[in-house]
């Protein structure tokens, strides 16, 4: 970004979007003035640092809507979760496989597509066909590698540590994504500056293609939320 030119900035992203974006506000928090994910993976609150928000979470004191999110997220990891741990393990094998076959490709990614949005939307074929593509025409194994290279450094990187205050955050929470963690469990564990929260009725894991317009008007709203000087500093910055 500072290659761009844009000395200060704020990010926003879903799925490894969202881990990117963590990773830049734990490194860059001069930088990153902020960050707006629409998915949340957490650790288990600390015993030493959060023991009350730990016993909460131990005696699972969730409303029924937490109970519904948080088991759609246990749901997909005991079910759905298989390509994941084959591309944790031998990326190679099935890169060579899925960039031999453009058809097992478009089987592989389509299967994923299915379970991951709000039950009775439909994908637009072409749409489909045209992400299809991009991975076919880059001749790379990194889209299954990259679960064998960065899921081990994610916990040391990014999840074991808490974005500081000087970063605001915000998020939009959509009830068939599957990585959801409730507002107080998050305020223990993943950022200390949470300055908005949303949580949806309707919307899966790709809330920018299901409900572009709802995301959109989060987005706006968190910019909206900032303080003061940091709106100032983004356009300052040309942000």
């Amino acid at each position: 970004m500072q290659k761009l030119g844009y000395k200060q900035y704020i990010a926003q992203g879903g799925d490894w979007g969202s881990m990117v974006s963590r990773a830049l506000a734990l490194a860059y928090p001069e930088s990153c003035l902020a960050i707006h994910l629409n998915m949340i993976l957490s650790l288990p609150p600390s015993p030493f640092k959060n023991p009350l928000t730990l016993l909460w979470l131990v005696l699972r004191w969730f409303t029924p809507d937490e109970k519904k999110r948080l088991g759609r997220m246990l749901w997909w990891t005991k079910e759905e979760s298989g390509y994941s741990r084959i591309q944790g393990t031998k990326p190679q094998t099935i890169s060579y496989g899925l960039l031999d076959s453009p058809l097992g490709m478009l089987a592989w990614i389509r299967e994923k597509l299915e379970v991951l949005t709000e039950p009775g939307y439909v994908w637009d074929k072409e749409k489909v066909v045209t992400w299809t593509i991009f991975y076919l025409l880059s001749e790379s194994s990194w889209h299954a590698r990259i679960y064998k290279e960065a899921i081990p450094a994610l916990r040391t990187q990014v999840l074991d540590k808490a974005i500081s205050a000087k970063v605001a955050f915000g998020a939009s929470c959509f009830p068939y994504d599957i990585g959801y963690v409730p507002v107080w469990w998050a305020k223990a564990t993943v950022a200390k500056n949470i300055v908005f929260w949303k949580e949806h009725e309707k919307g899966g894991h790709f809330p920018s293609v299901e409900c572009g317009d709802v995301l959109k008007e989060d987005i706006q709203k968190f910019v909206g939320s900032l303080p003061a000087e940091t709106q100032t500093l983004l356009k300052t910055a040309g942000a």
